[in-house]
């Protein structure tokens, strides 16, 4: 059988902490896989909800984008106690949780990764902002 060389790291992974309404960057690790691919032109123009991360050039153009689930968790339904069987929406006493971004690691002129997104409470779609942007070297 021929020796086959590994393969060379092709994304990178961030992992964050959420706490309430606060992002942390908590690592960054070199890894072999396939990077999900890019979501498509980021809509110009008009006022877009939601959560994504994105991989931007030094003056903070768009080069790469992909969609995901908000990862905060900022309500839940819940049981009533009163024998109707009914549900609530109520808030959680906790909304601490971790997630990961997985980028590709080849995009031209890269320098930084931004998370952007909308507060997902406002049913209205409120449009998204920037949470966290850092650079692609941040640990």
């Amino acid at each position: 059988m021929p020796d086959i060389p590994p393969l060379a790291p092709t994304a990178f992974r961030f992992l964050y902490s959420y706490d309430g309404a606060a992002i942390s960057l908590l690592e960054r690790s070199d890894i072999s896989v396939l990077a999900p691919s890019d979501d498509g032109d980021v809509p110009a123009g008009i006022p877009v909800s939601g959560f994504w991360c994105e991989l931007r050039d030094a003056a903070g153009a768009t080069l790469w984008w992909q969609r995901y689930r908000h990862p905060g968790l900022f309500k839940t339904e819940v049981m009533l106690d009163d024998q109707s069987y009914g549900y609530q929406i109520v808030p959680p006493e906790s909304a601490t949780t971790a997630f990961s971004c997985v980028v590709p690691a080849d995009i031209p002129g890269a320098e930084s990764l931004a998370l952007v997104g909308s507060d997902p409470g406002d049913e209205a779609g409120t449009p998204a902002v920037d949470i966290l942007v850092h650079p692609l070297s941040a640990p």
